[in-house]
């Protein structure tokens, strides 16, 4: 299975949020080339928890930008938001209690659901900060 790679379809419109995407995505692909590679765990490990620590800020960010804007569509997006730190916080703890290596399935979960969350759920989102008016846009 090829690396997770940025792709035009996971682009926003909304720079800052496709810059935390990019960074989110790129992660990801090494993530996996480490696993794809059978490399340590420590190197695995680190990468893991810098992952899940800035895809947890990430998060924080747009419901941030949410409840700023009164978002129409907030719950259901930090719902989301929700389910995957969860995800993430069970894998990461899994991982480093020995439990359960990161696996292919572990893997193709995350990289369909960034790819998804951010085509069916940010890419609106991003679409209503851009059509706020200059005022309330320029305040982000």
């Amino acid at each position: 299975m090829a690396p997770t790679s940025w792709k035009l379809p996971v682009l926003t419109g909304y720079q800052e949020m496709d810059d935390q995407h990019r960074t989110l995505i790129e992660t990801f692909g090494r993530l996996r080339v480490l696993v794809n590679q059978g490399r340590s765990p420590d190197e695995q490990e680190a990468l893991l928890v810098f992952f899940q620590e800035y895809l947890v800020g990430h998060l924080e960010f747009e419901q941030e930008l949410m409840a700023r804007h009164n978002y129409p569509g907030e719950r259901p997006h930090r719902d989301r938001h929700g389910e995957l730190a969860l995800e993430i916080e069970i894998f990461v703890s899994e991982f480093q209690q020995g439990h359960q290596p990161l696996s292919q399935a572990n893997l193709e979960y995350l990289d369909n659901w960034l790819h998804q969350h951010i085509q069916d759920e940010d890419v609106p989102f991003a679409d209503f900060l851009t059509r706020l008016p200059p005022t309330q846009e320029g305040s982000l």
